[in-house]
């Protein structure tokens, strides 16, 4: 689980080799309270101070798309099982520069 620096982050599925299905299907899934294989997910807390999950369940269907959300926001990506293939995505952060926060990414 990680988070980012700057204001907005984003990812664009290129490639998924995998449907959620398939995944949450999978023998390590199976007795699992809360099975997660290939999903993405945001993790904050509630107006009551509770830890939630947002999971978005990301598979070859979603292949074209880009979301946006807070660089702030805590959020991460589970490993997949059903394909030898590779997840292809592009991530990445809009960052303000200013001459106080000269920020610099090579």
């Amino acid at each position: 689980m990680h988070n980012h620096a700057g204001i907005l982050s984003f990812v664009l599925w290129v490639q998924i080799p995998y449907f959620v299905k398939d995944e949450l299907s999978h023998p390590n899934c199976i007795n699992s309270n809360t099975p997660s294989n290939s999903l993405f997910e945001f993790v904050c807390t509630d107006f009551m101070g509770k830890i939630i999950q947002n999971r978005i369940e990301v598979d070859k269907s979603w292949e074209g798309t880009m979301i946006m959300f807070p660089s702030s926001l805590y959020h991460m990506v589970s490993p997949f099982y059903t394909s030898d293939d590779y997840r292809i995505s592009i991530s990445g952060n809009l960052v303000v520069a200013t001459q106080k926060n000269n920020f610099s990414y090579q």
